[in-house]
């Protein structure tokens, strides 16, 4: 008997920790599905509700690059728009091509000058169009010469004298230099970019017997000549 007292002791006291632990298992499944059903309110009340844009913020603005008419699909350049537009302002200015370029073309950019050069050199009609632009440029400082050298504003300066006050004019010479480096500059320019019309002629004349044919007679003396190469090397 005292044997089974105690297997029947043994057996409460294990299904009593049974149920305490299943006991404890169920409690913590209900906390869990407590929780789960609480986030799941949570998240649709958050659908639910609309979102409210900040009064102060501002809708960013696409920023839209404006179309160069001068380009083909924002891709190429159209080659001959290009040069009708630089010829035109060539053949009607004393600026050079490098300056126009850079100036642009109403608020738009034009290419830089080593692709416009690379245009003339391959394309024939593109070359002899630039050529004819320069002829008359040519032309056009021919006249801006004529203004330049009639043109006194700031020739003199006014002078003045120890004691501040107004002591007559004198000659403002940088002004005037300035002015002769315009004028020179130009006339180069004409002389070597159309030298059949504006470039130093030189005429010979001969005159003489014309049944005897010229002789020319040159005489080097070997010393001078020693001398003079010499210091064409030494760049003196």
């Amino acid at each position: 008997m005292e044997i089974e007292g105690e297997n029947i002791f043994l057996c409460d006291e294990f299904w009593c920790t049974k149920r305490a632990i299943i006991g404890e298992v169920i409690s913590l499944w209900n906390v869990i599905m407590s929780v789960e059903k609480k986030a799941s309110v949570e998240n649709e009340t958050a659908r639910k509700v609309p979102k409210v844009k900040s009064v102060g913020a501002k809708p960013k603005k696409k920023v839209v690059k404006p179309e160069n008419p001068l380009m083909i699909n924002h891709q190429a350049w159209n080659r001959q728009a290009v040069m009708d537009i630089l010829c035109a302002r060539v053949s009607s200015s004393s600026l050079s091509l490098v300056k126009i370029l850079a100036d642009g073309h109403n608020g738009h950019s034009l290419p830089k000058v080593v692709a416009v050069m690379g245009w003339i050199g391959s394309d024939e009609a593109l070359a002899k169009q630039y050529a004819i632009a320069k002829e008359r440029q040519m032309d056009f400082m021919s006249e801006e010469i004529a203004d330049i050298a009639d043109n006194a504003t700031n020739d003199y300066m006014e002078s003045l004298g120890n004691d501040g006050q107004p002591n007559g004019y004198v000659l403002n010479g940088e002004h005037v230099q300035r002015s002769r480096l315009r004028i020179e500059t130009r006339k180069w320019l004409m002389g070597k970019l159309r030298p059949k019309k504006y470039g130093d002629k030189v005429e010979l004349a001969h005159t003489g017997d014309p049944e005897k044919p010229i002789e020319h007679r040159v005489s080097v003396d070997p010393a001078v000549a020693a001398a003079e190469y010499q210091r064409m090397i030494q760049g003196k």
